[in-house]
């Protein structure tokens, strides 16, 4: 009876075990199949409410930018409360889907946000390349920012990438006779705050200043397949990008007019 009872203890330990393996392998959809209302049952059921907690977690980080993850880890034994953080140098990238509201009006919002995801996904995929954090998606727009001693080239270049990359999938879907975007993208650099806003129920860590402000506009003014960039970010990369010249713009909000380039992003360095 010993030797009996000594092997069903033996065997659900190891049937613990694969599953520990398993998760440490990062297959989270494994299951522990030990059941028992002795101190092997309990500690499987702990483990399987970890894994559940794991598994909420992970899909929960989904939501929130990599920034607000830093923060939170940073302050993680201390209350997190509203105010400002810091001050730092950044450079800013906004990219926006040209014709979305026409197609929303048109096709069915399944086929919509499938449509749009598809877009996102591609530049999200090149913003994380460069070492980007992506603030928000604000309905057909990208907001991100870069950080780092080549923020500058970092948000050029993934402008570039995009536009490249954007070319190909629309050739792509041509092909397929499937519906293609355009995009205009505005990338600009400097100084903003950063901290949380919002109410102590519901926050944001978020970049606040003229210089996100001005990125979007430089995006908004951006013609379809169009890069415009700030000559303050030129001035700022350490490589050199084919450009044109245009005449300076004026931008909402702001009494001069603000010098910007066209970026030729076919062939980007030069």
């Amino acid at each position: 009876t010993i030797y009996w009872l000594s092997g069903i203890m033996v065997r659900r330990i190891k049937a613990l075990e694969k599953w520990a393996l398993e998760v440490s392998e990062g297959n989270l959809s494994v299951r522990i199949d030990v059941k028992g209302r002795d101190e092997i049952g309990r500690l499987s059921d702990v483990f399987q409410l970890m894994l559940d907690e794991l598994i909420s977690k992970y899909h929960l980080e989904k939501f929130v930018s990599r920034s607000t993850r830093s923060m939170i880890e940073q302050k993680s034994d201390e209350n997190i409360d509203l105010g400002i953080h810091d001050r730092k140098h950044l450079a800013f990238l906004f990219s926006d889907v040209r014709g979305f509201t026409s197609f929303s009006e048109q096709n069915d919002p399944e086929l919509v946000i499938q449509t749009l995801n598809s877009y996102f996904e591609r530049q999200t995929k090149i913003i994380r390349r460069y070492r980007g954090d992506i603030d928000d998606f604000v309905g057909d727009q990208i907001m991100a920012h870069f950080g780092g001693e080549k923020r500058a080239d970092a948000a050029l270049q993934a402008a570039i990438d995009i536009m490249e990359d954007i070319e190909r999938f629309n050739q792509e879907r041509k092909a397929h006779n499937l519906p293609i975007f355009e995009i205009g993208i505005g990338v600009h650099i400097g100084d903003v705050v950063v901290g949380n806003i919002g109410s102590s129920f519901r926050m944001d860590f978020a970049c606040i200043g003229d210089t996100v402000n001005t990125a979007s506009r430089l995006c908004a003014n951006a013609a379809s397949g169009e890069i415009l960039a700030s000559t303050a970010i030129l001035a700022e990369a350490k490589r050199s990008y084919k450009t044109e010249s245009i005449p300076p713009i004026q931008l909402k909000g702001k009494k001069d007019l603000f010098p910007v380039v066209r970026i030729l992003w076919k062939g980007g360095l030069q």
